[in-house]
């Protein structure tokens, strides 16, 4: 898929001090998710994404835009599908010439197992 350009115009105040976040990962999707930090905009914002198999964003394999608005304190959360197996993925959203940071991510294993760990302080026993 050639690499789609991100959108040309921002609001001035548009920012992705949030970060992004990626999770639920399947053997061919995963949640990708930002906050657009608009300021004392509250009219309905459009932001664009992209998925690449490279850290650089060169090998673009998907993307797409999404609506956001006030009602979802401007949080954007994507459902990407298609994506190979077992492959990392690295991830931006725009908004205008505005871009988050690249994330990584990583879909699961097909027809692997895997095995979690969680330790949490509210667990610990004194």
């Amino acid at each position: 898929m050639a690499t789609a350009p991100l959108l040309a115009k921002a609001a001035p105040q548009a920012r992705f001090d949030c970060g992004v976040a990626s999770g639920d990962p399947t053997h061919d999707s995963v949640l990708i998710w930002t906050r657009l930090g608009m300021g004392e905009t509250r009219a309905p914002q459009r932001v664009e994404w992209q998925v690449a198999k490279d850290k650089n964003m060169r090998r673009v394999v998907a993307t797409g835009t999404a609506q956001t608005d006030a009602a979802r304190d401007f949080t954007v959360q994507v459902d990407v599908q298609g994506l190979e197996a077992g492959r990392t993925y690295y991830y931006r959203f725009a908004h205008g010439q505005t871009r988050s940071r690249i994330g990584r991510t990583k879909t699961l294993p097909d027809g692997g197992r895997l095995k979690l760990g969680v330790a949490a302080c509210s667990n610990h026993l004194a």
